[in-house]
């Protein structure tokens, strides 16, 4: 799902060059009207602290925007946005406005919170031959999106670069897979909000169970996968299945070794408390609990870092 328009990119840019500009600017005249300086260096500190704390005033206030542009109800953070203007262009508080910016900060994080759907990013999902013939309305029918809420996953067929199997052979050539390499110790990022991966794959499979269907195995390179396209996209400040730069879901998979013959993916970002309701939160989206109680479903790998989650659930091959 995609929240920004050639339009709104335009209008955040535009936000932050003026940013930078009116920054300086305020810097200056608050310099101007500290008649009691001692000496030319601490004049500097002082700017370099009023330019500090403006600087994070306007991260906040693109926070306010981009946060709006996705949904998410802003009313009470922009009044308190208001509030941290006057500290910095009136009182010339610098403390007070510090104690507005965080707590604004927090405020904008505890109402993403609450909107789960919009918290949780849509699924996304791969399939590569052989597989079961998925419904005709996920393959035949694209779907559209709505107002600034995850859609329906499609299943994504491989491009016609990479080799497929014909659906009916006229002459079956068996392939013998590829000895897995071997797999190495997740590399997890220790979580601050009891979130584990032990915890994560308990939950999921105790969902499958209450559905009829059989438990999912960890494997360490699904969790290498999954820890990867974490931390990439905490690294690079995104929040999708595929990065700016166009690397998709699949490529943190593939590029473990890992081999499969169908895939999904569920991501999410913030604050979720713990294991149990970093699953909830995905069961409570249809996009995510068609994932979760995938049919095909053998393995699965759990990897986060810095407040990004990805969970990757496959068929090997």
């Amino acid at each position: 799902m995609k929240f920004f328009n050639r339009t709104n990119v335009i209008v955040l840019s535009l936000v932050a060059i003026g940013s930078i500009t009116m920054g300086v600017g305020a810097a200056d005249a608050y310099m101007e009207n500290s008649k009691t300086m001692e000496s030319v260096e601490q004049r500097r500190q002082q700017r370099n602290e009023y330019l500090e704390v403006f600087s994070r005033y306007w991260e906040v206030r693109h926070k306010i925007i981009r946060y709006k542009i996705e949904g998410v109800d802003v009313s009470s953070a922009k009044a308190m946005r208001k509030e941290i203007k006057e500290a910095l262009y009136q009182q010339r508080d610098l403390n007070r406005a510090r104690a507005l910016i965080a707590e604004t900060d927090a405020l904008l994080d505890k109402l993403k919170l609450e909107a789960p759907e919009l918290v949780t990013k849509g699924p996304d999902r791969e399939v590569e031959p052989p597989v079961a013939v998925p419904k005709k309305d996920d393959v035949a029918t694209k779907p559209t999106p709505k107002q600034k809420v995850p859609v329906k996953p499609v299943l994504i067929k491989k491009p016609v670069t990479e080799p497929v199997a014909p659906t009916t052979p006229t002459k079956p050539a068996p392939q013998t897979p590829p000895k897995e390499p071997t797999q190495p110790s997740p590399v997890v990022q220790p979580p601050s909000s009891g979130i584990t991966v032990s915890g994560v794959v308990s939950a999921i499979n105790a969902q499958r169970r209450a559905n009829g269907l059989q438990e999912v195995s960890v494997n360490n390179l699904l969790n290498q996968a999954a820890y990867d396209k974490s931390k990439h996209m905490s690294d690079n400040r995104y929040f999708a299945h595929t990065a700016p730069d166009g690397t998709p879901d699949w490529f943190f998979v593939k590029q473990v070794g890992y081999r499969y013959s169908a895939a999904g993916a569920n991501l999410a970002t913030g604050s979720f408390g713990t294991s149990q309701g970093l699953v909830d939160a995905w069961m409570n989206s249809p996009g995510h609990r068609q994932n979760i109680l995938a049919d095909f479903g053998v393995e699965v790998g759990v990897g986060f870092y810095n407040g990004y989650y990805t969970m990757f659930i496959t068929k090997p091959l």
